[in-house]
């Protein structure tokens, strides 16, 4: 995909996991556009992962080009599904706090795959539940297939990781979803938001006011990211994090 996409033969083409043991980046314009791609080793399991090895300092390397990146793409053997390996490379990035984008590469070699995209959208909704914000595309490096499609979510990703948005549509869009779901009673005391403001991009940080910033449960804190991404911005392919901080009225 790296190769395809640079038109540039540098990465290690094989049917053997695990041959691109460095990291190999490439610095390209696409339709005007200027993108930095970095093609890296997969994340190698801690046990077959020994110090010193070359494997050791691939998942090294991988892990810094991680945290260097703006948007992270998560190319999936769709004939091997999805695996342990796969769900660590986009934990990984999701920790970091990068936008991710989910390519189920090989679509070529799936059997009936013009009849199996719900299947596979249902696998990524059960094991990848935790960055469901990202697209999915259905890519063949071998075929060229889905290039135009990947660029395009690779542009969205990065729009929604550096959008920023007013801070009036944050506060009209939290007072519309307390009406409906208030915030719950701590203590004896109804716990209380005051406001919300976009402090951060890269990714998306929102900070809001609270009398009780400590006692607000995860749940609710769930519960107005979603609102953010529902009545808001979807923030597609991005993560937003969300922040309480002290305030008395």
């Amino acid at each position: 995909m790296f190769n395809v996409i640079t038109g540039i033969e540098r990465a290690i083409v094989s049917d053997v996991p695990g041959t691109t043991r460095d990291s190999i980046d490439e610095l390209v314009e696409i339709n005007g556009q200027k993108y930095l791609f970095i093609d890296t080793a997969g994340l190698k399991r801690k046990s077959k992962t020994k110090y010193g090895s070359v494997e050791m300092y691939s998942t090294v390397r991988t892990i810094r080009a991680i945290e260097n990146s703006d948007v992270v793409v998560l190319l999936i053997d769709a004939v091997e599904g999805i695996t342990q390996q796969d769900k660590k490379v986009v934990g990984t990035a999701e920790n970091r706090g990068k936008a991710t984008v989910i390519a189920f590469n090989k679509w070529d070699l799936v059997k009936y795959h013009d009849k199996r995209i719900e299947e596979y959208l249902t696998l990524f909704e059960k094991e990848l539940y935790f960055v469901n914000y990202s697209p999915v595309i259905f890519t063949s490096a071998a075929k060229h297939w889905g290039i135009e499609k990947l660029m395009d979510a690779i542009d969205t990703a990065y729009k929604s990781y550096t959008r920023r948005i007013p801070t009036s549509a944050l506060n009209a869009a939290l007072e519309r979803f307390m009406m409906v779901s208030p915030p719950p009673v701590r203590k004896g005391k109804r716990i209380k938001i005051y406001y919300g403001t976009q402090v951060d991009i890269k990714p998306p940080v929102f900070t809001f006011f609270s009398n009780m910033p400590h006692q607000i449960p995860k749940s609710y804190q769930r519960a107005i990211q979603n609102m953010i991404r529902r009545y808001i911005d979807p923030f597609i392919g991005s993560p937003i994090f969300i922040k309480f901080k002290n305030r008395s009225k």
